[in-house]
């Protein structure tokens, strides 16, 4: 898998769904997965994740057995500089899978920049965590694709205003990027139709549900 370091995110403003039942999940995987049968691993510090560049998921996040400790030390050693931040990973419930999968989101908020940060997303499974991928922000479902994958969006600015607009869709591989749009800032008083506009379009693809005629319009794809 190739994980990708993003800019400085936007969290769209509006309600975040989320199911009550995270948080036994969150404490469920605190308290299960990290029983001493599943000793925590030490992991090689690498800055691949940063760069963009090929590194290895360990067996256990391919087959869905990692605890969260597991997880946590695996996240710190591609996440966590040590001459930056102090390696305090959170792990956040956050689901935005169709039911009845959950997901975890895995974070340094040193990290972070003004508009949000970069998330290690885990799936919960029968035996553990499984690795799907990264994003830069936090995901909002839209309509799947011609084949009835999840599809998902995120959003970060490139500046004070602008930013793109991200398609993922989640394979049998993991999370893979389908597209980007990037919305430009305008400047002029004869642009404010066009920032107005922006922001709908924002807006409407962070509402659900989001149609797959509006995502195909955006993205300009051929559904």
């Amino acid at each position: 898998m190739v994980m990708r370091w993003f800019g400085t995110a936007f969290v769209p403003n509006h309600r975040i769904t989320m199911r009550c039942s995270r948080f036994a999940l969150l404490i469920f995987a605190a308290c299960i997965f990290s029983t001493c049968t599943a000793p925590i691993k030490t992991y090689p510090e690498s800055d691949a994740f940063f760069k963009g560049d090929t590194f290895t998921v360990p067996p256990e996040f391919q087959n869905g057995t990692a605890t969260l400790e597991q997880a946590k030390a695996w996240a710190r050693s591609l996440m966590s500089d040590p001459n930056v931040t102090d390696g305090n990973i959170h792990a956040d419930p956050y689901d935005f899978l169709p039911a009845p999968r959950h997901t975890i989101l895995l974070w340094d908020p040193c990290n972070g920049g003004t508009g949000g940060n970069t998330y290690m997303v885990f799936e919960i499974t029968p035996n553990g965590l499984k690795y799907l991928g990264s994003v830069g922000n936090h995901p909002s479902l839209v309509a799947p694709d011609s084949h009835n994958r999840p599809r998902f969006v995120t959003y970060w600015r490139l500046g004070a205003v602008g930013g793109d607009l991200i398609l993922y869709v989640l394979t049998s591989n993991g999370i893979r990027q389908l597209a980007c749009k990037t919305i430009e800032p305008h400047n002029n008083d004869h642009d404010v139709a066009d920032n107005n506009a922006d922001d709908l379009l924002r807006e409407s693809l962070f509402t659900p549900p989001v149609s797959a005629d509006l995502i195909a319009r955006t993205f300009q794809l051929a559904e």
